[in-house]
């Protein structure tokens, strides 16, 4: 449901604990200290979409600051996505610092200390993503924390493009797409962020075991996707062929066969839910990524022992 909160909507001398408490609802628990000698003012925009939520930051010079841990349950354990959109702006985390101009962004860690400085009249372009969405490698973000993913990415500027573009058309977005779009988003970003972990050499030490899970949390956000594939996955992520295939050597399968696996085993399970009864196996072999009946009836027999026919029989 769209939010729209103003500072105008208060007398001039409330305003500033209104923006306070406004701030600590909408995001986490912050220190603001106004830079500016002119009237206090401030809005936040609040869109939600799916398991994202959108947000956007007009307001006067001003310091933002996060000095502990959260240990509070009511607080969101979340990352926040900033985008710069007007004037320029200051990050700092994990002993990083980032200035950010118009179109550039970065990540923060909301659970973690970190200081925002907004110069001038600032605008600022939030998408706030639980860290349970990015369970698989949330335990290195500290590592791109800070730092600019226009310049550091190969996707960098698809990103920023693309949400710039969302955020102006919001509000042309039906309800029943929100969750789609959201989706659509997430994923966008969240391969955008595991290229960085990939790549980022000079400040991630990934064991080899992390660059693994990274991979297969990109394989598990896309496994719908018939074109998946090794060379699809390396494109994405900005790494060699063979640099995966190096990865996976110390697995007990290939990516290749780690991809039809999963696939397999999704089928499997569809094809034991009685909510899946109306479903052509045809069908459920399509939406995880076969396109092949055929030789997805010989792969599924291979890996079972039983046709797909016979497992929903037997269900």
């Amino acid at each position: 449901m769209h939010s729209y909160f103003s500072t105008q909507t208060v007398p001039e001398a409330d305003r500033l604990q209104f923006w306070n408490d406004l701030v600590r609802k909408t995001y986490v628990n912050l220190e603001i200290k106004p830079r500016s000698r002119e009237p206090f003012f401030g809005s936040i925009e609040v869109e939600p979409l799916g398991y994202t939520e959108l947000s956007i930051v007009d307001s006067c010079q001003q310091l933002v600051r996060r000095k502990f841990l959260n240990t509070s349950a009511n607080e969101n354990d979340l990352y926040m996505l900033v985008l710069q959109a007007r004037s320029c702006g200051v990050l700092r985390q994990d002993h990083r610092e980032v200035k950010l101009t118009p179109g550039h962004w970065a990540l923060i860690d909301s659970t973690r200390p970190y200081e925002i400085f907004g110069s001038g009249h600032f605008r600022h372009l939030v998408m706030s993503i639980p860290k349970s969405y990015l369970s698989k490698w949330q335990h290195n973000a500290k590592h791109i924390t800070a730092i600019d993913l226009l310049l550091k990415l190969p996707l960098g500027t698809v990103v920023s493009e693309h949400l710039n573009l969302l955020f102006k058309n919001l509000n042309k977005v039906y309800a029943e797409e929100r969750l789609l779009i959201g989706e659509s988003v997430l994923n966008l970003v969240s391969g955008a962020l595991m290229n960085a972990l990939i790549n980022n050499k000079d400040e991630v030490r990934l064991s080899e075991g992390n660059r693994v899970e990274v991979i297969k949390s990109y394989i598990h956000r896309h496994i719908r996707d018939p074109e998946l594939s090794v060379n699809s996955i390396a494109l994405a992520l900005n790494v060699s062929k063979r640099y995966i295939h190096k990865l996976f050597e110390g697995q007990d399968i290939g990516v290749s066969e780690y991809v039809r696996n999963i696939r397999l085993e999704n089928c499997h399970r569809e094809l034991q839910s009685a909510a899946a009864d109306h479903r052509a196996i045809t069908e459920i072999a399509l939406k995880w990524g076969f396109n092949s009946p055929s030789h997805f009836s010989t792969l599924f027999k291979k890996r079972f022992g039983r046709g797909p026919r016979d497992v929903r029989n037997q269900a």
